[in-house]
């Protein structure tokens, strides 16, 4: 019986072993598709990880493409939307850039090879299906993500100070002031700020509200993404008030102006620089709305966007529906060689027209439709904070989309679709199973 034992101790501890090996690439896998490397100190490990990456979700899909049709399985909405976006957006740019401008098809669909993503949705779902995963170890995956990378930027920001670089994207520099800021892709912050925000709305708890904090000074504060920062806050105000009392609004509105108040004082006796940052930047998009010229060289390079954005559009008009595509840098003879390189993100949706088209836009924007419908149908566990944790990003980051072009362009182009996974298997499990399965 020892011997027994013994062995049942064993292979737990190899069950156990095995698991943990899988959660450590299960972050990995989070981390790159999210592509939060491409906007970090981590950049140069982006440049040999990713291909392997591309080449092992392509692996698992044909795979489980061919055993579906050997099992003679249908294919569920999840997979189906995941299997167009990877196939029709990289034949969109191909064939569009082709058509309008004769660029070379493969530098059409090289471009937009980022759309591979998509598989991560089928990925996580069929490991959630086989009970390989649990959505709670890709919520602790997240989380873990998020302390590691917050820990990591806060520390940078304090003990270095941050020079010019053209080499880099996650230092940001303007030209006028001369100052440099760093630039980290901070969405697992959001994404741990949703969490712990919800956590405490539904708990209570004051650890949570502190966890919550953290994450916010770093975003709103240090990190000061102007359409990031005010999507995000107005994603967690709708959802304050759709689930707090009138009499604790009232209580936690003024205890949030006595808090803000205190720590801005703060600031400005000890960090005045990331004030006057913050006035000059909110204040520069006052200016802009009103049409005047600032000092700022981003606000007034989006007015450039969007009038070169216009011209390319009024060349080909047809465009507007069916898109550009997508030029790549290293087709030397590329149409925004007319007017100097740009970004169509920086313009948000316009952005986005010029790529994609208004057929592009409606295929891309059925990702958080389907979040919806999916929701929706949720009953038994609509109330757990993990579920609403993913819906409410999905919203934080469809409103995201709107000035950034987020859902469209790098980085974080594949990075809805663990929540979609994530949101499709609630609804998928809610008529088959039962907690326990969802516990895991």
């Amino acid at each position: 019986m020892e011997t027994a034992a013994a062995n049942q101790n064993s292979a737990s501890m190899n069950e156990e072993s095995t698991r943990l090996r899988l959660n450590f690439w299960l972050i990995a896998l989070l981390i790159i598709s999210f592509e939060t490397l491409g906007r970090s100190i981590f950049l140069p490990l982006l440049g040999w990880y990713e291909p392997f990456v591309y080449f092992g979700l392509l692996i698992f899909f044909t795979l489980f493409f061919l055993n579906k049709l050997v099992k003679r399985q249908n294919f569920n909405s999840l997979e189906i939307y995941s299997i167009l976006l990877m196939v029709l957006l990289p034949l969109q740019s191909g064939i569009s850039s082709y058509y309008y401008w004769g660029q070379p098809l493969i530098f059409g669909i090289g471009s937009q090879r980022t759309w591979i993503f998509s598989l991560v949705a089928i990925l996580l779902f069929y490991q959630l299906q086989t009970r390989k995963i649990t959505v709670y170890e890709i919520r602790d995956s997240l989380l873990a993500s998020a302390w590691g990378l917050l820990i990591i930027f806060s520390l940078i920001y304090v003990f270095f100070t941050p020079k010019r670089s053209t080499d880099v994207g996650y230092i940001s520099c303007n030209d006028v002031k001369g100052d440099c800021t760093y630039a980290f892709d901070v969405i697992f912050l959001c994404f741990a700020f949703i969490y712990y925000f919800i956590s405490f709305v539904r708990k209570n708890s004051i650890r949570y509200l502190i966890f919550a904090s953290a994450f916010l000074f770093y975003i709103f504060f240090l990190y000061n993404k102007r359409a990031l920062s005010l999507s995000l806050l107005g994603t967690m105000g709708l959802y304050f008030l759709m689930n707090v009392s009138l009499k604790k609004i009232i209580f936690y509105s003024a205890l949030f102006i006595i808090l803000l108040t205190s720590l801005i004082s703060f600031l400005y006796i000890f960090k005045p620089e990331v004030i006057t940052h913050m006035t000059n930047a909110y204040g520069d998009v006052l200016q802009v709305i009103q049409g005047e010229q600032v000092h700022e060289a981003s606000a007034n390079s989006r007015i450039k966007s969007v009038v070169t954005v216009g011209l390319f559009l009024a060349e080909h008009p047809s465009s507007v529906i069916f898109g550009n595509g997508n030029w790549s840098q290293n087709w030397a003879a590329s149409p925004q060689l007319r007017y100097g390189r740009f970004y169509p993100s920086d313009v948000g949706l316009l952005g986005s027209l010029l790529i994609y088209g208004l057929l592009g836009i409606i295929l891309v924007q059925f990702e958080f439709i389907l979040s919806y419908w999916w929701a929706r149908q949720v009953k038994v566990y609509r109330k757990n904070i993990f579920f609403q944790s993913c819906l409410f990003f999905l919203l934080f980051f469809w409103v995201k989309s709107i000035p950034t072009g987020g859902s469209y362009f790098q980085p974080g182009l594949g990075m809805p679709f663990t929540f979609l996974a994530v949101i499709y298997f609630f609804f998928y499990i809610e008529k088959r199973t039962n907690e326990k399965y969802l516990l895991g």
